[in-house]
């Protein structure tokens, strides 16, 4: 009996330490990401005109957001081989942004909305307002005052409105049905 104690022993201080190694690397904070990268110096008009356009940052989707030097990711990558996965843009249409680091894009061609957060290093996918699925999201805008976003669909012919965080709160409706919002 103490033999067996013994050999399981060093089997259960291992597991145990893995599990902490784990548990640490993923308890690691990730710095936000900034909305403006300092290494692009891009604007329009270019001198001597007066620039009244900046590009901030390009993001290809959902993976720009993971920060590959984190621990966790570096942990993830060595055990599975490969890194988080990956939402790319199909094909971004509208663009919306709080100016505080959330940022949605509609893409018709998933169709879906992508929402980033650069605060919390995040991305997901809004697929559906409330019951109904999205078939061509491609216009959206932001409203602070109400903290909202607002989806027209070109195919159903529908403007939602949901939460900043994809919550449905209502449709509008219009009499004749728009056109193509």
């Amino acid at each position: 009996m103490n033999e067996l104690l013994s050999s399981r022993l060093p089997r259960y201080w291992l597991t145990l330490l893995l599990a902490w190694l784990l548990l640490a690397a993923c308890a690691a904070s990730t710095p936000p990401l900034a909305l403006e990268d300092p290494e692009i110096n891009q604007v329009w008009p270019q001198a001597p005109e007066k620039p009244r356009i900046k590009l901030l940052r390009s993001l290809k989707g959902g993976e720009d957001l993971a920060d590959k030097e984190a621990p966790k990711n570096r942990l993830f990558g060595w055990l599975t081989g490969e890194m988080a996965e990956r939402m790319p843009l199909v094909t971004p249409y509208g663009i919306a942004t709080d100016g505080q680091g959330l940022i949605w894009i509609t893409d018709p061609g998933i169709p879906a909305v992508h929402v980033l957060d650069l605060k919390k290093r995040t991305a997901r996918l809004l697929t559906m307002a409330g019951a109904e699925h999205f078939l061509r999201p491609t216009g959206i805008c932001y409203d602070a005052v109400r903290q909202r976003i607002y989806i027209a669909d070109s195919q159903t012919k529908r403007v939602f409105a949901l939460s900043v965080t994809g919550e449905f709160e209502m449709e509008f409706k219009a009499d004749p049905p728009f056109g193509r919002p």
